[in-house]
């Protein structure tokens, strides 16, 4: 959950976006089947960071989108590894994986009981009377009477994705606007709207992982 209001409504309006166009896309364009299959992961993945911006994605149970997108990372590794013997390159899989894999750590983080040296996230949004540090590493609470602590190796890992979909968002954004130059007179901006998207739904990431 993102506690800051302003903040939330820049996730969910970046992500909003990018479930506007997977659906316009579906509903719009002819894909082959793995095609359809990603753009349905971006799509439910669009919608669950939506959730989890609200207080309302609290309540949700980590168990089942962790695992469901655990499952979408080890399909994006087997097109990687079908592209990889075709020959082709294999690095927009690895990307999108990575994505994937990205939204199960998450879940795992906020389950608190999965890794060692995390703490479930209801537990500290329940806590009205706990103490933070602003190091992000120590957090005690009078939640059930125990002392809450985020491990530092968790949020190395968060720091390393924050960076990662940082860069990502921006290679996006680069993408997009060489393909809106060399697009003769600029006449649709659906034309590339899917790599606009695609950096929408990367800076999201980024701001998801560096404010929760």
């Amino acid at each position: 959950m993102i506690t800051d209001l302003a903040l939330r409504w820049v996730v969910t309006l970046l992500f909003a976006a990018a479930v506007a166009e997977c659906g316009y896309s579906l509903t719009r364009h002819r894909h082959s089947a793995r095609s359809v299959v990603g753009h349905l992961l971006h799509l439910i993945m669009s919608v669950a960071m939506i959730v989890m911006a609200w207080p309302f994605g609290m309540e949700v149970p980590n168990i089942p989108p962790m695992v469901f997108f655990a499952v979408a990372t080890v399909w994006y590794l087997a097109v990687v590894v079908a592209t990889r013997i075709g020959r082709r390159t294999p690095l927009l899989g690895v990307y999108h994986a990575a994505m994937m894999g990205a939204m199960a750590w998450m879940y795992a983080v906020m389950d608190g009981t999965l890794l060692p040296g995390t703490t479930p996230m209801r537990a500290m949004a329940m806590s009205d009377s706990g103490h933070m540090s602003m190091a992000g590493m120590d957090m005690a609470s009078s939640h059930d009477g125990h002392v809450m602590t985020s491990s530092g190796w968790v949020s190395t890992v968060d720091t390393a994705i924050v960076i990662g979909f940082g860069v990502a968002a921006l290679w996006w954004l680069y993408r997009y606007l060489v393909a809106r130059q060399s697009d003769p007179g600029g006449r649709s901006l659906l034309r590339h709207a899917g790599t606009l998207c695609q950096a929408f739904m990367a800076a999201g990431m980024a701001i998801m992982f560096s404010v929760t």
